[in-house]
């Protein structure tokens, strides 16, 4: 989180925050907002009727990440150091 934060890469310092606040808004959306304005049936309908391929999409986007860091951490620790 750290390399993360301190990148020059606007994408790379701003990903988990906005991953993580969109994954908050939509939780709250979905588990309060909507059941409180009466719109949980149109919001789970709209929901399922989002195509299964996005879903996978978006499953391995956020799943291959943490992979893909802990191998960005650990290859470079078993490899040694450059030079």
């Amino acid at each position: 989180m750290k390399a993360d934060a301190g990148s020059e890469s606007p994408l790379a310092r701003n990903a988990r925050p906005i991953t993580v606040l969109w994954a908050l808004a939509m939780i709250t959306w979905v588990g309060v907002v909507a059941p409180m304005l009466g719109l949980q049936i149109g919001v789970v309908t709209a929901l399922k009727g989002v195509p299964a391929e996005l879903w996978s999409v978006l499953t391995l986007g956020i799943g291959a990440y943490m992979p893909a860091r802990s191998v960005d951490k650990i290859v470079p620790q078993m490899v040694g150091p450059k030079g």
